[in-house]
């Protein structure tokens, strides 16, 4: 096998050669975009790690649930070895379509809720879709609420409580108590 300086393949046996050449290949572009890569918070996510949203391949999910993140990074692919020819457009929740920086698609500050994350080869018409459910993470959820709440009347009733004996004492008598 070798490579000619304008970029033509030789690949040969037996006295003789076959001349490849890259260029003249037709390439087709039309085939399903996969899901192939997670980060968060830049943080590569893998299935069975300690973040737990991955129980399998991304490219096998239909759909993630994530909690509160500062950003999301998915990379795509069209598994086709042509990278340098393969543009991709996406949209998020029936938005208009933008172009991904390569293959990789950046979602900041994603609000709660269920998302739809579209993706295509640009110029198909094969959509792949990705659903992202962004939850709450525990410090904003109901529970935790409640749990403030109580941290707070109970930190109020301490105060009141300890200012409780204070209460009756003449300015005089406070006098008394902190000189004895």
């Amino acid at each position: 096998i070798y490579c000619t300086g304008a970029g033509k393949i030789l690949v040969g046996g037996l006295g003789k050669y076959i001349e490849i050449d890259p260029d003249h290949i037709k390439v087709s572009l039309s085939g399903r975009v996969m899901f192939t890569d997670l980060y968060i918070d830049h943080a590569a996510v893998s299935p069975g790690d300690d973040t737990k949203i991955l129980d399998r391949p991304l490219y096998l999910c239909d759909k993630i649930t994530v909690d509160d993140i500062a950003d999301l990074v998915v990379e795509v692919s069209a598994m086709n070895y042509h990278y340098k020819r393969v543009k991709y457009v996406y949209r998020l929740d029936d938005g208009t379509w933008s172009e991904a920086d390569g293959n990789r698609i950046a979602l900041d500050g994603l609000r709660r809720g269920l998302h739809r994350l579209q993706v295509k080869v640009a110029g198909s018409q094969v959509v792949s879709t990705l659903e992202i459910e962004v939850g709450r993470s525990f410090w904003a959820s109901p529970l935790a609420v409640v749990l403030y709440a109580l941290l707070g009347g109970v930190a109020v009733v301490v105060w009141w409580l300890r200012r409780l004996p204070h209460r009756g004492q003449t300015v005089a008598e406070k006098t008394d108590n902190v000189q004895s």
